[in-house]
């Protein structure tokens, strides 16, 4: 999965696709830390599982990246 992202007034946008919006939701995470780290150097040991509820999609999805 390949970050991506476009220009955008405030800081950097960031694009989330994939087939279901929990793919999503993790490709606009996978490019938020693309940001800060070389994605290659970080290693998965823990999995930790998140829910909330949030009605506007755009709103859960600022909530899930802070």
């Amino acid at each position: 999965m390949n970050p991506c992202y476009f220009e955008h007034d405030a800081d950097i946008g960031i694009i989330g696709r994939g087939e279901t919006l929990e793919q999503s939701f993790e490709a606009a995470a996978i490019a938020v830390f693309a940001i800060m780290t070389e994605l290659d150097s970080v290693q998965p040991n823990t999995e930790i599982a998140v829910e909330f509820e949030e009605a506007d999609i755009e709103l859960a999805l600022v909530t899930w990246l802070n």
